[in-house]
C-alpha cells in the first residue's frame, strides 16, 4: 500500500492511570454505554498495564481469559492515548464482535472515531471478473444451479451492495461461482485495471487509509510482514489479540504450499482467457489451451499418487521429489514458453491478465521445486512435507523458527516522526489472548510465547485472574481409572477397540446426568470416528441419536460448522463430536452448553513432521533430548486444553463440567502440570460426583 511511512509525534500528555480509573469506575463513562456494567479488577489492571506500556514505550503481554473483557482493556487506554491503531484477530468471531459491538459502543464516547475491517482480495467480488462473465460466460458453470448463483450474484454486486464484501452475501455460495468471481494478490491489475477506481478491494483499501483504527486478521497482517509492509497502512499501535495463533499464521506466510488446486485455478483462468479466440481457430491460441489442459492432468495424477503413498497417514516427510515431479514442472514450464507470445485479438485488459497467467505458471513452476528439491542452504532451518487435505493432498515448505522475522518486523518495528531531527518511533505492540501461558518447567510461564514470536523479555507481562466463579460454577472431572483411559492403549491394536469402548461408556456416563447440550472434543480425526461408531444408533448417517438416549447426536464432518452450531443450540441437549476447529473461537453461553468433554491431551501426533523437526532443532540447540518435549509439545497442548474447556464457562451465571479423559492427567508429572494450568474449577474423580453437582450444586470442593 503506498503511503507516507512519517507520522505526526506522540501526544505530550499520556494516558494518566486516574482517567483509566474514572473511565472505568462504576459511573464512569463505560457505565454510561453498556448495558448492566460491571467494573472489573482484572480489566482496569490491564488497561492500567497498557497506559504503563505506552508511557515507557514497552511492549505488553497479557493473558486475559474470558469474562475479563480484554477488547474494552485494550481499547481504551489505546483511543485515550488518540493514535491510529490495529488489531489482528485469529478468528472471524472476534473480527465480527470488534466491528458489530465494542467499535460501535466506543464510538458513543469517541464521536469521531472511525474503523474499518480490512480483508484480503478473496474477500471481495472483482469488477474485472464479474464483468467478463457477463459478457461472457457460456461454458463457464457446469450447473444450472451455479450459473443461477452467479446471475444473483451479480445483481447483488451491481445493485444492492457497496462494499462487495462476500462475507456480507445474504445466501450461500458455490465454490466454483467465488473462485470466478475473486481474484488473488498476485492476479490483480491493480493500477493498469480499467475497474480500479470503483474496485471493491482499493475502495475498502481507501477507507483504511482514512481510519483511526483497522481490523485485520493474522493471514493478512502476516502476509503484509512477509511482503514488507505493502498491504497494510503504517500505525503507531498494533493489538495481536488471539496472539497464541500468530507464529503459526506467520509461518504459513513465510511458506510455500502448492497442490492440484493451484493448477486448477490457473487452468480455468487461461482456457477462459482463450475461449473467445478459439472461434478465429489461432492455432497458437488452441495449443496454449491443449498444454493448460495436459499441465492440470498432470498435477491430478501427481498429487493422486502422492494420495496413495500417504496411505492412512496425515502427513510425511519429503525426500528428494525431483525425478517423480519432472512430468508436471516440464508441463507446466512448456505452457509458461507457450505464453510468451501474446494473441493479437485480446483486450488491453486481457492482455495483462495474459501475460500476469505467465508469470503464475513460472511461479507455480518455482514453488514446485523449492519444495520437492533440498536444498543444503536450508540447513534445518526448514521442513518440506506432504500433508493430506480431505481429498486432496498438498505439498508444503515451511520455516521452522519465526522468532527472528517477528522480532524485526513486529516487536522491532519503528515509524518516522515527523520531525527529521527526531529518532524513530517504536510502534507499541500490544499481544492478548486467554491462553499465552503455559507450563515450562524451570521457566516462567510466558517462556513459550517469547520463543514462539521473539518477543522480547522487556515486555511488561500480566496474568489476569478469572473473574468467574469456578469453584461454585464448575466442576473438572477426572477418570476414576487412570489407567483404562491411557490413550497410549490406542497404539497397540490388540488393545484399540477396548480403549474406544471404555472411552465412550465414559462418555455416556458423563453425558447421562448433564442436563444440557455436550462438546465432545476430539484431538485426533481417528478418535473421532472410533467415538462415532461407538455413540450413534446409526452410524451410517451424518446426524443420528446418541445411544441409550433421545439425545441428538452430531459430528465435524461434511455439514457446515455454522449449520452443526445453529442445531446444537436450538436442541439445547444435543452432542458434538468435534475436532480442532470447535475447540476455540465459540461462545455458546447457558445451558445449551454444559459439558465439555476432551478425549486426551492434543499433543502433536508422532508422525507430524512439522513438530518432529522443531523438536530435533531445539533438542541440538539445547543438547537437551527432551528440550521439544517440554519446551514446545507440552505448552501448545496445554494452551489447546485450555482453549478447549474455556467453551465452558463464558458467562458469571454459565454452570457446567469440564471433563478431561486422559489418565495421564492423574499418572504422569506433566498431567500435573497441565492440571495447574487449567480453570480453579474443584477435581472430581467420580461419575456420582458429577451427578450431585448436576443436581444441586453442593458436592464437596476440593483440589
Amino acid at each position: 500500500m503506498t503511503r507516507d511511512a512519517r507520522l505526526p509525534a506522540p501526544p505530550e500528555t499520556p494516558v494518566a492511570e486516574e482517567t483509566l480509573r474514572a473511565f472505568f469506575a462504576p459511573d464512569g463513562p463505560l457505565a454510561r454505554v453498556i448495558a448492566r456494567y460491571e467494573p472489573r479488577p482484572g480489566q482496569l489492571a490491564m488497561a492500567a498495564l497498557i497506559a504503563r506500556g505506552l508511557r515507557e514505550r514497552r511492549p505488553v503481554v497479557v493473558e486475559a481469559p474470558t469474562g475479563v473483557g480484554k477488547t474494552m482493556a485494550y481499547l481504551v487506554p489505546l483511543l485515550l492515548a488518540g493514535e491510529r491503531t490495529l488489531v489482528s484477530t485469529a478468528t472471524r468471531a472476534l473480527q465480527d464482535q470488534l466491528d458489530r459491538v465494542d467499535l460501535p459502543v466506543l464510538r458513543r464516547l469517541f464521536p469521531t472515531l472511525d474503523w474499518a475491517v480490512v480483508k484480503g482480495f478473496g474477500a471481495y467480488v472483482c469488477l474485472l471478473h464479474l464483468r467478463r462473465l457477463q459478457t461472457s460466460s457460456r461454458g463457464e458453470f457446469a450447473t444450472r444451479t451455479e450459473a443461477e448463483a452467479f446471475r444473483r450474484l451479480a445483481r447483488w454486486a451491481e445493485e444492492e451492495t457497496e462494499t462487495g464484501d462476500l462475507d456480507a452475501y445474504p445466501e450461500a455460495l458455490p465454490a466454483r461461482v467465488r473462485e470466478t468471481v475473486t481474484t488473488t494478490a498476485e492476479e490483480c491489475l491493480r493500477q493498469e485495471c480499467p475497474h480500479h477506481a470503483a474496485c471493491f478491494v482499493f475502495r475498502a483499501r481507501r477507507r483504511a487509509a482514512r481510519a483511526q483504527a483497522l481490523v485485520v486478521n493474522h493471514a493478512l497482517l502476516a502476509l503484509d510482514m512477509a511482503l514488507e509492509g505493502a498491504l497494510l497502512p503504517p500505525v503507531p499501535q498494533l493489538v495481536v489479540d488471539e496472539a497464541h495463533r500468530l507464529a503459526e499464521a506467520v509461518r504459513r506466510a513465510l511458506g510455500i504450499t502448492v497442490s492440484a488446486g493451484r493448477w486448477h485455478w490457473l487452468v480455468g483462468r487461461i482456457r477462459r482467457l482463450c475461449r473467445p479466440l478459439l472461434r478465429l481457430e489461432a492455432d497458437e491460441v488452441r495449443a496454449v489451451e491443449m498444454l493448460a489442459v495436459q499441465a492440470g492432468v498432470e498435477a491430478d495424477q501427481y498429487f493422486a499418487r502422492w494420495r496413495e503413498r500417504l496411505g492412512d497417514a496425515s502427513r510425511r516427510l519429503l525426500e528428494d521429489e525431483r525425478a517423480p515431479a519432472a512430468p508436471l514442472r516440464e508441463a507446466t514450464e512448456a505452457l509458461a514458453r507457450a505464453m510468451a507470445d501474446v494473441p493479437t485479438g485480446l483486450s488491453l485488459e486481457d492482455r495483462k491478465l495474459w501475460e500476469r497467467s505467465q508469470e503464475l505458471a513460472r511461479r507455480l513452476m518455482h514453488d514446485l521445486t523449492q519444495i520437492v528439491t533440498p536444498d543444503p542452504g536450508d540447513g534445518e532451518t526448514v521442513v518440506r512435507y506432504a500433508a493430506a487435505e480431505e481429498e486432496t493432498v498438498q505439498l508444503v515448505r515451511l520455516p521452522l523458527q519465526v522468532a527472528g522475522d517477528l522480532r524485526a518486523s513486529l516487536w522491532g518495528k519503528t515509524l518516522e516522526a515527523d520531525d527529521p531531527e527526531s529518532p524513530p518511533r517504536p510502534v507499541q505492540v500490544v499481544a492478548v489472548s486467554a491462553t499465552l501461558a503455559a507450563p515450562s518447567p524451570g521457566r516462567d510461564a510466558f517462556a513459550w510465547f517469547r520463543e514462539e514470536t521473539g518477543c522480547p523479555e522487556t515486555a511488561l507481562t500480566l496474568r489476569v485472574p478469572t473473574p468467574f466463579p469456578y469453584r461454585h460454577c464448575a466442576r473438572l472431572y477426572l477418570p476414576e481409572d487412570p489407567r483404562a483411559l491411557d490413550p497410549t492403549r490406542a497404539r497397540d491394536p490388540r488393545e484399540r477397540d477396548a480403549y474406544y469402548d471404555r472411552l465412550a461408556d465414559e462418555i455416556l456416563a458423563l453425558c447421562a446426568p448433564c442436563p444440557g447440550g455436550v462438546f465432545v472434543l476430539c484431538a485426533g480425526a481417528g478418535a473421532l470416528q472410533a467415538l462415532w461408531e461407538r455413540l450413534a444408533v446409526d452410524p451410517e448417517t451424518e446426524v443420528s441419536r446418541l445411544r441409550e438416549t433421545d439425545r441428538l447426536l452430531l459430528r465435524q464432518g461434511p455439514i457446515p460448522r455454522a449449520r452443526l452450531l445453529r442445531w446444537f443450540q436450538e436442541n439445547g441437549r444435543a452432542v458434538l463430536l468435534g475436532l480442532r476447529s470447535f475447540w476455540e473461537g465459540i461462545d455458546i453461553p447457558g445451558p445449551a452448553l454444559s459439558l465439555v468433554i476432551i478425549d486426551k491431551l492434543p499433543f502433536a501426533p508422532p508422525d507430524d513432521p512439522v513438530m518432529a523437526a522443531r523438536s530435533r532443532a531445539l533438542a541440538r540447540a539445547t543438547g537437551d533430548p527432551l528440550a521439544g518435549f517440554v519446551r514446545l509439545m507440552l505448552p501448545e497442548a496445554t494452551l489447546l486444553v485450555k482453549q478447549g474447556v474455556g467453551r465452558l464457562i463464558r458467562r458469571r451465571t454459565d454452570r457446567g463440567v469440564m471433563a478431561v479423559l486422559d489418565g495421564r492427567m492423574v499418572t504422569k508429572g506433566y498431567g500435573r502440570l497441565v492440571l495447574r494450568a487449567l480453570p480453579p474449577a474443584p477435581v472430581v474423580r467420580t461419575i456420582a460426583a458429577v451427578q450431585a453437582f448436576y443436581a444441586d450444586g453442593h458436592e464437596e470442593d476440593g483440589r
